[in-house]
């Protein structure tokens, strides 16, 4: 399944994915015609074995996760790409909660889990149904211009190292210098990606289940 940017997707036969355009078909028959769609206006590709594929606003490719869907889930897309499949989901002003199991056990109260609402692109429902929740049709990589240069100059070109996002659940005792030193990142930067106000101590304890969102080297 291939998922847009603006939130619809259709089920197809990927047959390749180059820098800037992704090639299918609407048929596995042979002589189905090959269709093509720009990479900037993709938001994640679904692969019935492989997994999800999300692709960042500047284009990058990353991996998630393969997970088994119950088929009365409802799923919620986070903006950076994370599937979370949610049950009896409730949308409020700035945050949406849900079970995270679809019944609890006799006379205990369901685990529930919740994300901010700017967080989330849409929630797909069990029913079919979808809601846009944070429109990314317009946060797509710029078009590239190439440029022919009169004198063709001869430079060493910077290798710059693959990156891929993972999301570490906070442990007890773990703190954003702590979770930093951990995957080789700072804790600027752990602050950032997360959206976390700028004067946060990045000493103090985190809440225990928090999760952070984390740029690190792939080593694919």
């Amino acid at each position: 399944m291939i998922l847009f940017r603006d939130g619809h997707n259709i089920d197809v036969k990927i047959t390749q994915v180059v820098k800037d355009q992704i090639f299918y078909k609407l048929s596995s028959k042979k002589d189905a015609p090959e269709l093509s769609v720009d990479i900037a206006d993709v938001y994640m590709i679904k692969f019935a074995s492989r997994g999800n594929v999300y692709i960042t606003a500047d284009g990058k490719r990353v991996t998630g996760e393969n997970q088994k869907i119950d088929k009365e889930a409802n799923l919620i897309y986070l903006i950076t790409g994370k599937e979370i499949q949610a049950f009896n989901p409730k949308v409020g002003t700035d945050i949406i909660t849900y079970q995270l199991t679809p019944k609890a056990k006799k006379g205990m109260t369901p685990q529930m889990g919740a994300v901010p609402l700017s967080d989330v692109f849409l929630i797909e429902y069990a029913d079919g149904t979808r809601d846009v929740i944070t429109d990314l049709s317009g946060a797509v990589m710029p078009k590239t211009a190439v440029i022919i240069p009169d004198e063709p100059k001869e430079e060493t070109p910077e290798h710059k190292p693959a990156l891929k996002v993972v999301f570490h659940t906070a442990k007890s005792g773990d703190t954003i210098d702590s979770v930093a030193s951990r995957y080789g990142v700072t804790p600027q930067e752990i602050i950032e990606w997360n959206e976390l106000p700028a004067k946060t101590r990045t000493t103090a304890r985190l809440k225990v289940g928090m999760e952070l969102m984390l740029y690190v080297e792939s080593t694919e």
